[in-house]
């Protein structure tokens, strides 16, 4: 957290000299003794303390909803990597977020400061706003791919994770499986310490079991809740009798019906594979706009601050006889214990 001070000048004081007085009282209260000039241009435009007033509760509305949009892509980003840097591009030059803020200058280009304070607001909204928008659509495609790979890949127990992904060529054969006019091959999810049961009842379970084609799947491994699969060989017509059999027997075995196809499963793969590339350069990208709109973001938060401190001490401080602002704009790191902020 960091407060911005305005402090009220005399007319022949020095803003150099003020502020160098102040800041040699307020430095060892800041945080990690952080303290800096703000550099608020003193000639912003403005028509009348009317148009000052009427604009100041913008600014006070704007102010926070630019750093609640804000907040929410520094949040992206951390989430994307641990460590992120968040840069700040202007003018052509890059900074750190920190050193942009302490050395903060007003960019002429983007927000002549002759345009005035309302339109130059309302430019900075635009531009947030557009950013957002922009930031909202590359995440909400990317989670759309990312939901379409989690229900193509749904995994977790064998009950309910997606076969095909798990009877691999790698891990069974065609051999492991008839498939015929009259004959098919269902798979049995067998709960830890039950296959003995399986073995003594799928027979008798339904007339239309081939009898000893039950066979433990060996070389794919137990799920996480350590069910194991087997297969067994009956008639098409014997499968919804043998299933609600097998359920019967009170040891929670599932049948699932599932076709073995070396081309499905290359099929399947090269989905599989197609969709993870999408989704690394979607993230890729996700990245880079990300932090793009970190950058002019927090550039135009700064801007809004600037801006925000200029009207507020206008007002409050009233101008020189000639029509000029009379004051000097510090930034410091908050302490933090309650008893350093009373001090001050």
């Amino acid at each position: 957290q960091y407060w911005v001070a305005a402090l009220d000048l005399k007319e022949a004081d020095a803003a150099a000299k003020v502020y160098s007085a102040a800041a040699s009282r307020v430095k060892y209260f800041a945080r990690d003794e952080e303290c800096s000039r703000f550099h608020v241009p003193m000639d912003l435009a403005f028509r009348s303390f009317d148009s000052l007033i009427r604009v100041v509760d913008d600014l006070a509305k704007n102010d926070p909803q630019v750093e609640t949009t804000l907040r929410r892509v520094e949040k992206q980003l951390r989430e994307f990597t641990e460590n992120p840097e968040f840069a700040v591009v202007s003018r052509g030059k890059t900074y750190s977020w920190s050193k942009y803020m302490h050395e903060f200058e007003w960019d002429e280009g983007k927000y002549p400061k002759g345009r005035g304070i309302t339109e130059n607001l309302q430019l900075m909204m635009s531009t947030v706003g557009k950013l957002d928008e922009e930031v909202r659509t590359k995440l909400a495609s990317l989670q759309e791919a990312k939901t379409a790979q989690s229900a193509m890949i749904k995994e977790g127990s064998y009950g309910i994770t997606d076969l095909i992904a798990v009877l691999t060529p790698s891990k069974v054969s065609a051999d492991d499986f008839v498939e015929t006019e009259h004959l098919t091959t269902v798979v049995v999810v067998v709960p830890k310490d039950t296959a003995a049961d399986l073995l003594s009842s799928y027979e008798e379970a339904d007339n239309g079991v081939v009898p000893e084609t039950c066979k433990k799947l060996d070389r794919v491994q137990a799920d996480k809740d350590g069910n194991s699969l087997y297969r067994v060989v009956l008639f098409k017509k014997a499968v919804p009798g043998f299933r609600q059999a097998i359920g019967a027997k009170g040891k929670k075995f599932v049948v699932r019906e599932f076709v073995y196809s070396r081309p499905a499963y290359e099929e399947y793969a090269a989905k599989r594979k197609g969709l993870a590339t999408d989704i690394e350069k979607q993230e890729t990208l996700c990245k880079m706009v990300c932090k793009a709109a970190f950058s002019d973001m927090f550039l135009s938060w700064m801007h809004v601050k600037a801006m925000r401190t200029f009207v507020e001490s206008v007002l409050r401080y009233g101008v020189t006889s000639t029509g000029s602002p009379h004051f000097v704009a510090m930034l410091m790191k908050a302490p933090t214990q309650a008893g350093q902020q009373a001090s001050i």
